[in-house]
């Protein structure tokens, strides 16, 4: 292996896959305007960084709450201390996918405020080629209730001062949204977008799309960048948010082309093989695996790359010539 691919690899696996202990603090409540406060779901690791971002938008005395982390004991109590300290109450309960660390808080929510309505967005629209696309994290899914209000692209939900507008983001999950606040003030961007680490992925063209659709909204309708407010990680200021996405669709492709190298100078390789050659621990090597083999079936149907079975059963994989 060739040190261009371990250097493409490793600086890769160092963004996507690196630990929360190098991550800034965030504190557990934090104003971030006079209209967005973050409330952290007291849920911090490897998969969710420094915790779940949960939002309280609005400036009257009713808000919306964007994501409801996953109903561990100590977020509720923060999120009531941020609503208590602003004289305000819960309306609208807004998701930006279905995963239970985004979800498991409804039931607290609504324990409170019984009136509030739950908004999410159904996931829809087959993958483009059908390819890339498995979704592999239906594990991570939480409960949401059956009579949310529905999410569709363009959707305005307005709470006193403030209204967002849905743009459909699918790729992490196939109901992924984003929010845009007020239009172009700020984009709530679920796990599209994750400050500080690239985020996983149910379909990888889907995603890719997802990621121009946001590059385009900063760049024509938000006038060259808007704050980013993700579901993990700290927010992303305006003045960085367009070279910060723009960044995201160049390391998929980046993970691409060290896929390509890797293969061609280890042709019949098993989705293990690779992440072994590409990424500098096991521990790496293991968590990015079922990336890998989603990036190689969407290779596979655009032609890049081809399988074989081995005499053992597993596949192995080469590029096509």
């Amino acid at each position: 292996m060739g040190s261009s691919i371990s250097w493409s690899a490793g600086r890769l696996v160092d963004y996507v896959l690196g630990a929360p202990g190098d991550l800034p603090t965030l504190a557990d409540i934090t104003e971030l305007s006079p209209q967005v406060i973050r409330v952290l779901g007291q849920n911090p690791g490897q998969a969710t960084l420094q915790g779940t971002n949960t939002y309280l938008v609005g400036d009257g005395p009713k808000r919306m709450i964007i994501d409801t982390s996953d109903g561990n004991q100590y977020w509720w109590p923060l999120m009531q201390k941020a609503l208590n300290d602003h004289g305000a109450v819960v309306s609208e309960v807004l998701l930006t996918h279905r995963h239970y660390d985004h979800v498991g808080g409804i039931s607290e929510i609504r324990n409170v405020f019984p009136e509030a309505r739950v908004w999410n967005a159904r996931g829809s629209l087959p993958s483009p080629g059908g390819a890339g696309r498995r979704c592999q994290h239906k594990c991570c899914d939480g409960d949401v209730p059956d009579n949310c209000g529905v999410l569709d692209e363009g959707k305005v939900v307005s709470v006193g001062g403030v209204a967002v507008r849905v743009l459909f983001t699918p790729g992490h999950t196939d109901d992924s949204v984003c929010f845009i606040l007020n239009g172009s003030e700020g984009i709530f961007t679920g796990d599209t977008i994750l400050g500080g680490r690239s985020a996983m992925f149910d379909d990888v063209e889907r995603y890719n799309m997802s990621l121009r659709k946001l590059s385009n909204i900063l760049t024509v309708q938000c006038e060259g960048g808007a704050i980013l407010y993700p579901g993990h990680g700290d927010s992303i200021p305006a003045e960085r948010s367009c070279h910060y996405v723009d960044r995201m669709i160049r390391m998929q492709r980046m993970r691409e082309t060290a896929i390509l190298d890797t293969l061609q100078t280890m042709p019949d390789s098993s989705v293990s093989d690779l992440c072994s050659a590409m990424y500098p621990s096991s521990v790496q090597s293991a968590m990015a695996q079922s990336l890998i083999q989603l990036h190689l079936e969407a290779m596979e149907a655009r032609g890049q790359v081809r399988k074989s079975e081995s005499w053992l059963g597993s596949m192995l994989w080469q590029v096509q010539a």
